[in-house]
């Protein structure tokens, strides 16, 4: 029997390899993009990467001066039904991707909140995944009616933009950007996809927030606890010109 920890190393393993492939390539090739561009705005000299492998060389860039990752069997606990810790300290962690985590976790929910107790104040949390409200998201429900419902990406958690937003608000993050990309039909034929990259541009015009895949960033926001002294001020007395004051 199959614990959850084991399903979750599989389904790692198994988007790591379709990311691989000839169209899993073309999609590695964009959340690349999407990563360096990110990062380049995000002042943190040290990150931590949760999720499939496959990206260490995008993640690492050239200014960094540690990076931790956690792929595949160093990342399965953590995913599973069991809340397991990261063997982090809190709050020491600036910044965190995860890429694909939520989308392979059974509770996605102690997922977010491990990352949260590791995430420094002012912290900056990336996460990438699967779009539920997507031409993806919509043709999963009749997929899995198939015998092809066990394969990537269908078996897999999708979520939408404004489900994440949602729990990032509950634990106090301040999202900075939320947006989707990707409009392409999932055919393994490299002619075809790139006869229909004009549905990337067009898709990016009209239908915003349906793209295949979301991008979140959001940071730790950071609430002070001290209560602010009021400072009183002694009341001047007015003098009018002319007037004497009472003795």
């Amino acid at each position: 029997m199959q614990t959850d920890a084991t399903t979750t190393c599989r389904d790692l393993y198994a988007l790591t390899t379709w990311y691989e492939q000839p169209f899993g390539r073309i999609i590695k090739k964009q959340i690349a993009e999407k990563l360096t561009g990110i990062l380049r705005t995000v002042p943190a000299r040290e990150l931590l990467h949760l999720g499939i492998g496959g990206f260490e060389e995008t993640l690492a860039g050239r200014h960094r001066e540690r990076v931790l990752f956690f792929t595949d069997i160093a990342y399965e606990h953590l995913l599973a039904e069991d809340e397991n810790t990261l063997p982090l300290k809190s709050e020491s962690q600036d910044c965190v991707v995860v890429l694909h985590g939520l989308d392979v976790a059974i509770n996605p929910h102690g997922v977010l909140r491990e990352v949260n107790r590791i995430m420094a104040k002012d912290g900056h949390l990336i996460i990438i995944g699967f779009n539920a409200l997507s031409f993806w998201g919509g043709y999963r429900p009749l997929r899995n009616l198939w015998r092809w419902r066990k394969s990537l990406p269908w078996r897999l958690n999708f979520y939408t933009p404004g489900r994440l937003r949602d729990w990032l608000a509950l634990l106090g993050y301040d999202v900075g950007l939320s947006q989707t990309f990707n409009y392409l039909p999932v055919i393994q034929n490299t002619n075809f996809q790139k006869r229909m990259q004009v549905l990337n541009s067009a898709g990016s015009l009209l239908l915003p927030w349906c793209g295949n895949l979301y991008v979140v960033v959001a940071r730790k926001s950071t609430i002070p606890l001290t209560p602010v002294r009021l400072q009183w001020k002694q009341r001047r007395p007015v003098i009018t010109s002319g007037v004497a004051e009472p003795v």
